[in-house]
């Protein structure tokens, strides 16, 4: 069973060979909550932020972003409070806004093969 943070790195690791191969425009990993340093508290993402936003040209041509929720396996759903919440106001404004719950990197995949522009782009994929 691969745990959260082994999720979370492979999903980078084939977001980044995309976005060098060009069939993923941009992506950044999100860090939510804060860090202490001192007497300081330096602010990330808001609560509930995904852990991934991934934007590249859907078939029809037009920018699409997905925003990706990893987790460890087992763990099919958003956490109920400010996860849920930020998928329910963001995550569904708009046909082009795409929020997943990942477990692996296939189930990101799945999505991108579904959606991509480029046919050939899918042998990429998978490697």
């Amino acid at each position: 069973m691969k745990l959260e943070k082994e999720v979370k790195s492979e999903i980078y690791k084939r977001l980044r060979s995309l976005e060098s191969s060009g069939i993923v425009l941009w992506f950044e990993r999100l860090n939510a909550g804060e860090v202490h340093n001192g007497n300081q508290h330096i602010y990330m993402c808001r609560p509930g932020t995904p852990d991934f936003v991934c934007v590249f040209v859907n078939r029809s041509g037009r920018l699409t972003v997905l925003f990706i929720e990893a987790k460890r396996e087992g763990i099919h759903t958003t956490r109920p409070g400010v996860q849920r919440e930020w998928e329910g106001l963001y995550g569904k404004l708009h046909v082009d806004l795409i929020h997943i719950v990942a477990q692996s990197w296939e189930d990101v995949s799945s999505i991108l093969m579904s959606l991509v522009q480029d046919k050939v782009a899918q042998i990429e994929f998978n490697p």
